[in-house]
């Protein structure tokens, strides 16, 4: 196939992606799957002497980077699925076959396939697995020769290499339009992600596109929009507290016939309900993630902060002790700047009680 060079790589992605029909899903599981089985035709060509000897000499490179797409895709979920397995790999193939993977390139191909065809957050997040399945498939094909072999293993080292968080957000329409939000660009890289995917969630509720999800969001207030505040009174909590031991103490009374039989149970029940309500919603109400900024210059003056530490002095070991757990949280926490400081709050215990004299 003729080269394609870099100036033209966003129209060759824009066809690229508007080329690959999509039809239904297909598991990671099985994606992973059929890298394994080009892993094991690349290890048959490194036995083969008369295969290109780039085979013998990278084949660990092969290796090390198929294990590591095999276990992203393992934990990927389900992927859209193209003619010929999962659609982002398909994608990433047409990349691949259009010259070396380099980070530019990467990032001008996916301006053009990002723009004819939304990419979900999940196959956005297994980006670096799907050129990594493209290359090695590509290397499995039969008959490629020792000057395709040769660009395929550089290709393939030089992306063990790159940080792909670049090209994602650059390609990438939505996040074009979010940045315009004043709180948005500042944020980490996980807080942006998990924005980017309420928005799809959003668009996909709502049978609209992700760039008219993301249009509405900021007409109405990004941040309100997207994750809009509840307000939760403990009420339904409150109410399991009380109702179930009520319930099961007059069961209990009701069985033994005895008003103070479901009277002198009501405690222990009451305690019993605690422990298993408290259990049931650790392990079911999942915790929300509080968005942060990622503060790459460290906290500004504005947002000077001093975490205060309490304790009580008991005897001559515990100022030193705790002045060595500040420094620990202090050293923790250097990204943040000058302007998180940490102290001791500390007070000395009571003294003893001495009876008035007489």
């Amino acid at each position: 196939m003729e080269k394609i060079s870099t100036e033209r790589l966003a129209g060759w992605g824009d066809e690229a992606a508007r080329s690959i029909p999509i039809k239904k899903t297909v598991s990671g599981r099985r994606t992973a799957a059929r890298l394994a089985r080009a892993m094991d035709d690349i290890t048959a060509k490194s036995r083969d002497e008369r295969e290109p000897a780039w085979f013998a000499d990278n084949e660990y490179l092969a290796r090390r980077e198929t294990d590591i797409a095999i276990r992203a895709f393992r934990a990927g979920g389900r992927l859209r699925r193209g003619p010929d397995g999962a659609a982002v790999v398909t994608l990433c193939a047409r990349l691949a076959a259009a010259g070396p993977v380099t980070e530019e390139r990467i990032e001008a191909f996916l301006t053009g396939a990002r723009r004819a065809r939304e990419m979900p957050e999940n196959e956005a997040a297994l980006l670096g697995a799907a050129l990594r399945a493209a290359l090695v498939e590509a290397l499995a094909e039969p008959g490629v020769d020792g000057t395709r072999a040769a660009e395929l293993f550089t290709s393939l080292r030089a992306l063990a290499d790159m940080d792909l968080t670049g090209a994602l957000e650059n390609s990438d329409p939505v996040d074009a339009l979010l940045r315009r939000d004043k709180v948005y660009p500042a944020m980490d890289e996980t807080s942006r992600a998990l924005y980017r995917a309420r928005i799809q969630r959003l668009a996909k509720k709502r049978k609209v596109t992700a760039l008219e999800a993301a249009s509405a969001a900021m007409e109405g207030g990004l941040h309100e929009y997207l994750f809009p505040q509840t307000k939760r009174t403990g009420a339904g909590y409150i109410a399991a507290r009380l109702g179930i031991p009520a319930a099961l103490a007059a069961l209990v009374g009701f069985g033994a016939g005895s008003f103070w039989t479901a009277a002198l149970t009501l405690l222990p029940l009451s305690e019993l309900a605690r422990v298993g309500l408290d259990a049931a919603l650790l392990r079911l109400v999942r915790p929300r993630r509080l968005m942060r900024l990622a503060l790459e210059d460290g906290l500004g003056p504005e947002g000077r902060t001093v975490c205060a530490v309490s304790a009580l002095l008991t005897d001559d070991e515990t100022g030193p002790r705790l002045a060595r757990r500040l420094e620990e949280y202090r050293l923790a926490n250097r990204d943040c700047g000058d302007q998180l400081l940490f102290v001791l709050l500390a007070d000395l215990p009571d003294g003893e009680v001495y009876p008035p004299p007489a």
